[in-house]
């Protein structure tokens, strides 16, 4: 007979490593295990800045017999389940005046006024916040206590830069309470996976080793595992492949074996920043710009699938999107 876990239980190893564990049945009241069987609701926001090609993204047909547009094409398989909105206008950032990208990301996900009063190069408000919460942020709140992470925010040097502050966020708890994303995958598979440990020193330790954080928790996943109905024994044999999968994306794969030889995987996907020039000034930018956004993109996935959070954004460069290909 399968043991009855708590919702937030976690594989617990040596140097205090900890593996968050992906929702299972076994985590709910007997009575209502038989209802497990609804997904919970999550919210995804995707930003990329500067608009898009209307002609390669704007579907062609009617509401529901259209077919998708070049830059859609890779959603095809997922068509059924797919509603494209269009005509959609930010009309709330045209009834204030300031520098239209400050204005975009102050009012895009809260629809209210921007706030600051400092202003410098080209319009740009230097002490600038959004004027309340972002709708991710209010959906969070109501969808998000159940999870280790009530939110998560991703991103793709989107605060690797020296621009000024208000283009390179988007959501916000508030006003003057900004959810600055992460830019580097092994801090957020860090925060996913391994944030128990007692300090990044050890954080580094252990990457320095290359020892996985399963390996680190081992003995008690498989004490876990034998516990487990044939349902969540899958489920939780899935999660440990995603986790290991993503580990050797991060070059984080490996064992305490020696002998184990990992596979190289995917390109490492280490952030290398590069001091760079646009549009005439100093700038900084990023190396494997689409490497580390496909990292990210796997990380967002993995976190809702694994129902680390039900609240995610990834938020490609920033509004101004000075992104440059080295």
């Amino acid at each position: 007979m399968s043991r009855r876990l708590h919702r937030r239980s976690l594989l617990r190893g040596a140097a205090g490593v900890a593996v968050a564990l992906p929702f299972l049945e076994a985590m709910l009241p007997r009575g209502a295990r038989a209802q497990a069987a609804t997904p919970p609701l999550r919210f995804g926001v995707f930003f990329s800045a500067n608009g898009v090609i209307e002609a390669d993204w704007v579907p062609k047909g009617g509401e529901t017999d259209f077919t998708l547009s070049t830059a859609l094409a890779p959603l095809l398989p997922h068509r059924q389940d797919i509603v494209v909105l269009h005509g959609l206008n930010n009309e709330s950032s045209y009834l204030q005046e300031g520098n239209p990208h400050d204005l975009a990301m102050a009012h895009m996900l809260t629809g209210m006024r921007m706030q600051g009063s400092m202003f410098g190069r080209a319009g740009h408000i230097l002490d600038g916040t959004a004027g309340g919460p972002s709708i991710d942020q209010a959906l969070a709140k109501a969808i998000g206590n159940d999870t280790k992470l009530r939110s998560l925010e991703l991103g793709v040097q989107s605060t690797i830069s020296d621009l000024e502050p208000m283009v390179t966020r988007m959501s916000y708890g508030g006003p003057n309470d900004p959810r600055t994303p992460l830019d580097d995958p092994k801090q957020v598979f860090t925060r996913l996976f391994g944030d128990t440990l007692a300090s990044q020193a050890e954080i580094d330790a252990l990457h320095k080793r290359r020892r996985s954080v399963l390996d680190a928790v081992l003995v008690e996943f498989n004490s876990v595992n034998a516990t487990l109905g044939y349902d969540d024994k899958q489920k939780l044999e899935r999660h440990a492949t995603a986790i290991r999968d993503i580990e050797r994306q991060l070059d984080l794969g490996g064992t305490t074996n020696p002998s184990c030889k990992v596979p190289s995987g995917p390109p490492n996907v280490d952030v290398k920043v590069f001091d760079c020039t646009r549009d005439g000034r100093p700038n900084k930018c990023l190396t494997g710009f689409p490497e580390i956004g496909k990292a990210q993109m796997d990380l967002m996935v993995l976190a809702l699938a694994c129902d680390l959070t039900r609240v995610a954004s990834l938020q490609w460069s920033t509004a101004e999107s000075t992104a440059v290909r080295r």
